[in-house]
């Protein structure tokens, strides 16, 4: 069992405190002069001597992707209420007519956290990639889940991630609640999860969407926009 992080957005288990821990330690390596904290800066800041917490804030975002350290804060959030409403979704807090609400509102966190990495779009009903956040009208196919979806795009890069052998494959020993959200099987069922920031998917619906792909244009998704 291996949990590979989607290398798009942050995955639930990053959180803004450790970003900014993270920070924090990354200001005292650079004024403690280490090579590695100063090559880290270097495409950012040329000089050192004037470097702030907030400047090098901002060196952290960027290095996760994000333009500024407010656009990965707004993205956090986001996503920390989307994870909140996915699983008071999945224990069955409300009725169906109550779910299908809370879905169309998690469908508006999405496109705040596109917005914050990005990938805005001109069409606010347009479907979104769980993984990467583009919409519909900017990739080539869609596969549909239930209320989630995933790109050709990602499904290349998980393909990768999948069948990667680095080193840096995590164990699930810290992340044993994982379970695939196309699926629903449990880490455990399965050899490998790519943790995305608000979805998952394990290597066998990974290859079962490299299938479908190969296949042809997918019918249209009966799930709901989000």
């Amino acid at each position: 069992m291996a949990i590979r992080p989607f290398p798009i957005g942050l995955p639930s288990g990053v959180r803004t405190d450790d970003l900014k821990d993270q920070a924090k330690d990354l200001l005292k390596s650079v004024q403690a002069g280490e090579a590695n904290a100063l090559e880290r800066i270097k495409p950012y800041f040329r000089d050192r001597v004037d470097l702030t917490l907030q400047r090098i804030q901002l060196v952290v975002a960027r290095e996760h992707g994000f333009s500024s350290w407010l656009k990965l804060k707004e993205f956090c959030q986001a996503r920390d209420e989307y994870l909140q409403q996915k699983r008071q979704i999945a224990e069955g807090r409300w009725s169906s007519g109550r779910a299908g609400t809370e879905w169309t509102s998690a469908g508006s966190l999405v496109r705040r956290m596109a917005a914050s990495v990005g990938m805005g779009d001109t069409d606010p009903e347009a479907r979104r990639c769980r993984f990467c956040f583009k919409s519909q009208h900017q990739v080539r196919k869609f596969i549909a889940g239930t209320g989630v979806y995933i790109c050709d795009e990602c499904v290349e890069t998980c393909t990768d991630l999948v069948n990667s052998d680095e080193d840096e494959a995590k164990s699930d020993g810290e992340r044993g609640d994982l379970r695939c959200d196309f699926c629903d099987k449990h880490i455990r069922e399965v050899k490998t999860v790519v943790v995305g920031s608000g979805n998952n998917i394990c290597n066998e619906c990974v290859e079962l969407c490299v299938e479908i792909i190969a296949e042809g244009p997918p019918p249209d998704a009966q799930a709901p926009p989000m």
